[in-house]
């Protein structure tokens, strides 16, 4: 399943490369300019190890406005992934909205979707979905109503037919819920979650940040080491935004199912983010890399910090990788 379309692209000789920065980058040495090392780094084993994946978020590290990459970035990236360097992306995003800025990189990747949830072959053909049982999505669900939050829950739309999402329909749904679903109207289906679908990816809520916290806390509390909770700005930054996966659903795991696949050590991933979603694999791999808009506890997780993501702050990143692997 993991077999690439095409042949595997040979290195090219670094030397040969105009952007090649003959200098090394670790912790205690020079770095290319644009990068910082984290407040507290850490060495880790077999960190001289040739980078050979370069895992990026998409909001707010490779995308900007309207699901776009800057052209500097998006044709410097295409050159690393020529030489032999796999890029793969790993966002909280459904697939269908994942595509959107896939289709502007020119070259074709893996895609880690869903927080973690669900793995796509560049070829569009599911790789891998872990998904909810549905007894526990109906205790979720019980406990959002005592609750009075809303919840959503995305699937895999094979083919990209069908709603991506159902939303539960017992409550009047809050201000965030009604943006959320205004904007994605012909992709969201209203449901009694009671009842829910056979294939959920995760279930998710939005609402002030107070009392989205205050509910991940309850959640936690109901199923302990059970769930893991993300909580971040929603995508218009007016409300908050709170993903419930399965304990064992992370971006680092989606991503070492890749790398497995593909033969790639986890000590030979460069993973970059900028939110909190992303701490579980900038927190993991041996190149953790916060943008430069990240918010500071990704910064103190990260090994180096690059430029921030409007700016072309991955170019930072490239000539990291180019320095490593000289």
């Amino acid at each position: 399943m993991f077999k690439r379309v095409a042949a595997w692209r040979k290195r090219s000789a670094h030397t040969n490369d105009p952007c090649w920065l003959p200098q090394p980058c670790l912790h205690n040495r020079a770095r290319p300019p644009g990068m910082i090392a984290s407040p507290q780094p850490v060495i880790l084993p077999m960190a001289n190890s040739a980078i050979t994946m370069l895992a990026l978020d998409l909001d707010g590290t490779l995308a900007v406005a309207d699901h776009r990459i800057l052209p500097r970035t998006r044709d410097a990236l295409a050159e690393l992934h020529g030489e032999g360097v796999e890029v793969v992306i790993a966002t909280g995003r459904r697939y269908r909205t994942t595509t959107w800025v896939m289709e502007n990189l020119g070259f074709d990747v893996f895609a880690i979707c869903n927080g973690g949830a669900l793995v796509k072959h560049p070829n569009r053909s599911t790789l891998h979905a872990d998904e909810f049982g549905r007894d526990r999505l109906r205790q979720i669900v019980t406990l959002a109503r005592e609750s009075g939050f809303t919840i959503l829950v995305q699937q895999d739309s094979p083919g990209l037919r069908g709603p991506d999402f159902l939303v539960d329909n017992a409550l009047a749904w809050n201000p965030h819920v009604e943006r959320y679903v205004a904007t994605n109207r012909q992709w969201a289906t209203s449901a009694d979650l009671m009842d829910p679908p056979r294939h959920c990816l995760l279930a998710a809520t939005f609402d002030d940040e107070a009392r989205v916290r205050a509910f991940a806390g309850r959640l936690h509390d109901s199923f302990p080491a059970e769930l893991n909770t993300v909580i971040v700005p929603d995508y218009q930054k007016r409300g908050w935004y709170c993903e419930i996966t399965k304990v064992s659903v992370t971006k680092w795991t989606g991503l070492l199912q890749v790398a497995g696949g593909l033969g790639h050590g986890p000590h030979q991933i460069c993973a970059v983010g900028d939110q909190m979603n992303d701490m579980s694999m900038v927190s993991a791999a041996t190149h953790g890399v916060a943008m430069g808009n990240a918010v500071p506890e990704l910064k103190a997780a990260a090994r180096v910090v690059c430029g921030h993501n409007d700016a072309d702050g991955l170019l930072d990143v490239v000539r990291y990788i180019r320095t490593h692997n000289g």
